[in-house]
């Protein structure tokens, strides 16, 4: 199994397969797909009618539009961090950029500035 979004052909079958009444683990398996998948699938894109995979997709393609991106950690990005806490004499300037949600930048690159 590889990591992969799920296509609108693949949602359409869940769709299809759960009508039949196959079980999601029966589904995940047919797909060539991780149980957890299908579940979460079907958790996060359910509407009021049920699961429906146009919808489903519709939903998918909205999350991942609004998604906000990670910011590479340049030079220039570590330059202006620097300088504006210099200018503010801030002492934990990750505490301060995720507080004010100023980058969104991995625990890992805290380390860095």
């Amino acid at each position: 199994m590889k990591y992969g979004q799920l296509t609108y052909e693949q949602r359409y079958q869940i769709y299809a397969y759960s009508k039949a009444d196959w079980t999601q683990k029966g589904i995940a398996r047919e797909l060539g797909v991780h149980r957890s998948t299908v579940y979460r699938e079907v958790k996060r894109n359910k509407g009021l009618r049920g699961y429906r995979p146009q919808q489903a997709d519709r939903m998918a393609q909205d999350r991942k539009r609004s998604a906000r991106k990670h910011v590479k950690m340049t030079a220039y990005c570590k330059f202006m961090i620097s300088q504006k806490f210099v200018r503010t004499g801030a002492r934990n300037k990750y505490r301060i950029i995720s507080k004010h949600n100023l980058l969104r930048i991995s625990h890992l690159s805290k380390h860095e500035f």
